[in-house]
């Protein structure tokens, strides 16, 4: 697990309004993590902390690629008459040259 840094919201300080990070990615998976945080008073003047999760998890793929020489696309969920395409570009040794998720 990596170290966990705490910034605060400014929406003077661009881009991101200053929640950005600079990380070292690993070759290989990776899993990024983020909490959110915010103290609210209630009506009654009672402090009320929310806190919102997320994480994703993604490979990062560090060799060279060949020259590409197969798409693979597959439907991944539809709704509402709009679909998530996943596109694969392999190389001769089949590996995933860029992949890209495209929504409409």
């Amino acid at each position: 697990m990596g170290k966990a840094t705490v910034k605060k919201r400014n929406s003077q300080d661009f881009p991101a309004a200053g929640l950005r990070w600079n990380v070292v990615l690993n070759k290989g998976e990776n899993k990024l993590s983020v909490v959110g945080k915010k103290v609210h008073l209630n009506e009654d003047g009672a402090q009320r902390k929310d806190e919102v999760k997320d994480s994703v998890t993604f490979q990062y793929q560090t060799e060279k690629w060949g020259k590409p020489s197969k798409l693979l696309m597959e439907k991944i969920t539809e709704e509402n008459g709009v679909a998530t395409i996943q596109a694969k570009l392999l190389d001769e040794k089949k590996k995933n040259n860029d992949s890209k998720n495209k929504s409409g």
